[in-house]
């Protein structure tokens, strides 16, 4: 059995060992240390909000996937060093974008007209749904708990605001601008006005409603 003098003495060492890899990481050539950086920027813009069920090891193998990609246009490009770098650089970020964008949108559509999974690895309905495709809803309408309901019928002036038209939290709480409001399903909306266009210095009134007060949210997406 280790004593509690051999116990800190082992800690000690893993410490010591932990700073001597993150010191030799930063010792790496300067090439090396830019396709690194490169991928996991480019990795960020490809899955920022689709990361929440990534594992360590998924984030640093999709990144070396992007850094492979900024090491071939370094190499390519040989002597011309700086030259490299920005070309890689752009061309790592621009994959990335591309990805993001359009390139994974139809991989999703084409493994739903074959036939096959396409779940995201989202651990949730919600959560999968805020994370597909870039379109903001064209409606909100969201039933409390206690049965009042709140409603945003055209979001599309909105989007303009500071925030967006709408917020969807990983957690399910919702902000949106409320245009409409009742007391319960069976009375008459009542209209509210969250911008007020002759006094626009005042701003946008959004409405932050936590998923703990919410019952029911129906969303109205584009085709």
């Amino acid at each position: 059995m280790l004593c509690p003098a051999h116990v800190f003495s082992l800690n000690k060492d893993y410490r010591i060992r932990k700073m001597l890899t993150i010191s030799d990481l930063l010792l790496l050539p300067l090439s090396t240390l830019i396709v690194l950086a490169t991928g996991y920027v480019a990795y960020r813009i490809a899955y920022i909000g689709h990361d929440g069920a990534h594992s360590t090891v998924d984030v640093v193998f999709l990144s070396f996937t992007f850094s492979a990609l900024a090491s071939a246009v370094l190499w390519v490009c040989g002597d011309w060093f700086w030259p490299g770098v920005f070309l890689s650089i752009c061309m790592t970020l621009g994959a990335a974008a591309f990805w993001r964008v359009f390139l994974s949108p139809f991989i999703w559509k084409k493994l739903r007209v074959w036939g096959i999974s396409d779940h995201d690895r989202g651990r949730s309905a919600w959560e999968s749904m805020i994370t597909r495709g870039l379109l903001a809803p064209n409606r909100i309408v969201i039933t409390l708990t206690n049965g009042r309901q709140l409603m945003c019928d055209d979001t599309r002036p909105f989007d303009d605001a500071p925030l967006g038209p709408c917020l969807f939290g990983p957690d399910g709480s919702v902000a949106l601008y409320v245009t409409s409001e009742r007391p319960d399903s069976d009375s008459d909306w009542k209209a509210r006005t969250p911008f007020d266009a002759d006094n626009a210095a005042w701003g946008y009134e959004i409405t932050v409603v936590p998923a703990s007060e919410i019952s029911r949210v129906a969303i109205t997406r584009p085709a």
